[in-house]
């Protein structure tokens, strides 16, 4: 788990957002924050990364899981391409 990746706001709940929110699980995706970190998992909610682990389990019906396998993320990237 890579700990220093949090939300910055916390709405209530147990795991830090609304039950009904809805939710994006994304499995197996190769992470670069800023360097790469590996493959992990990763929720959002809220349109905020709320949790990075491996094998994150689906938290409720409102949450979307998308196989990731192959894709990368890189949160906090605006512009991928740089010169």
């Amino acid at each position: 788990m890579i700990g220093w990746i949090k939300a910055v706001e916390v709405t209530h709940g147990a795991h830090g957002w609304h039950p009904h929110m809805h939710m994006l699980l994304l499995k197996n995706v190769d992470l670069y924050a800023p360097s790469h970190t590996g493959r992990t998992d990763i929720l959002v909610a809220g349109g905020r990364i709320v949790h990075v682990g491996d094998q994150l389990a689906r938290p409720g019906e409102y949450c979307e899981v998308v196989d990731a396998a192959g894709l990368i993320a890189t949160p906090g990237f605006i512009d991928g391409h740089v010169h």
